[in-house]
């Protein structure tokens, strides 16, 4: 019996670090303070609309998201950083903005019903400092959670954009539905040093029912291992089950990347997963997720290692979504020259598909 990828976590090929998809078109992003107000008599409620743009430079910000908490709306702002919410309850209310690889912006809005509210944000890049020296090793995860109080303020900025990249594609797979079509080969290597092939296919991914959600050491399920994808990592419960380091910098096909390594907390006593995730130093977007099994599952006794990798790209600008994953199982085996000692899958993306309408 072996293991089997049954979930991917959201990517794209270095290569291309833009997807061209099937339907796509342009989002975008918003974020800081003005309001003025203008009579508009066709919404019950009030409207707040407005632009985002680069502090310091006459440009738009394009696929921004931008929410409002307290009324459960969020969208991306357009490829001109033009962002508009109708029908708003009234009442004072905080508009929130992110984008990745800048700094967030919280701005409050009186909404009125019956006015139009406009609001022009201005975000601020990101820049932090940190060393470039490859960390070895880290402590046993006896203190799980995210960065503490007193932690460099540089790795606590680069935590905080990392959640940001899980934010953003939860987003996309809550507001804006969609198919992805994966390629999929899968090979088997035996002691013997030959490879055969075993299937060559496409599967189809979709992001509408109920997702699957991580909890501490339920990763295997039955004879399969639950892949967590980039929505899982900003889960409280799987940040409050990890720690996280800074790993230094460490150059991944010939571009130099943020490490952040993560563990399961010691006191998870069946499999769960550890490994370390990659960010563009300029961008801070994530480019790439390395995971392992913890431990050997019981229900699989012949697994000796599980690995997969996820490379990231962009559906949008700054909006990350996975286009290739590799699985590599490496099976306990005998001295049978004939007997499988690994089993790869490779899925590589080949189109998106919005089911509900563009962002």
């Amino acid at each position: 019996m072996k293991a089997r990828l049954f979930r991917d976590s959201g990517v794209i090929s270095r290569a291309a670090w833009v997807v061209a998809l099937t339907t796509i078109a342009t989002v975008a992003a918003g974020a800081q303070a003005g309001t003025a107000g203008a009579d508009t008599s066709t919404s019950v409620g009030g409207t707040i609309s407005g632009t985002v743009g680069v502090q310091d430079a006459n440009i738009p910000l394009p696929y921004a998201s931008v929410g409002i908490p307290a009324r459960s709306l969020e969208q991306f702002a357009d490829a001109r950083g033009h962002f508009a919410f109708e029908g708003v309850q009234p009442g004072r209310v905080t508009l929130r903005i992110r984008r990745i690889g800048f700094t967030p912006v919280d701005t409050i809005i009186d909404v009125v019903a019956g006015v139009a509210a406009t609001v022009h944000v201005a975000l601020v890049r990101v820049s932090v400092r940190l060393d470039t020296v490859r960390v070895a090793s880290h402590p046993p995860c006896t203190q799980p959670g995210g960065p503490r109080p007193g932690s460099d303020a540089a790795f606590v900025s680069v935590f905080e954009q990392l959640l940001q990249n899980g934010e953003q594609a939860l987003l996309l797979v809550r507001e804006y539905p969609f198919r992805t079509v994966f390629a999929r080969h899968t090979t088997v290597e035996k002691r013997d040093g030959s490879v055969q092939d075993l299937t060559t296919d496409t599967v189809a991914h979709l992001t509408t029912g109920k997702p699957w959600e991580y909890s501490p050491g339920k990763i295997v399920v039955a004879t399969a291992v639950a892949v967590p994808g980039l929505t899982d990592f900003v889960n409280p419960t799987f940040i409050n089950e990890h720690c996280f380091w800074y790993g230094g910098q460490e150059a991944i096909d010939g571009h130099a990347m943020l490490r952040i390594d993560f563990g399961a907390s010691t006191a998870i006593r069946d499999p769960d997963i550890e490994g370390a995730m990659f960010l563009d130093p300029q961008t801070l977007v994530i480019r790439r997720t390395v995971v392992r099994l913890t431990k050997t599952p019981r229900s699989l006794p012949m697994i000796g290692d599980y690995t997969v990798t996820s490379v990231f790209g962009e559906v949008l600008p700054g909006v990350p979504i996975a286009s290739q994953v590799l699985g590599v199982t490496r099976f306990v085996s005998g001295t049978n020259p004939l007997a499988a000692i690994s089993e790869t899958e490779f899925q590589t993306l080949l189109s998106v598909s919005f089911l509900k309408g563009k962002p």
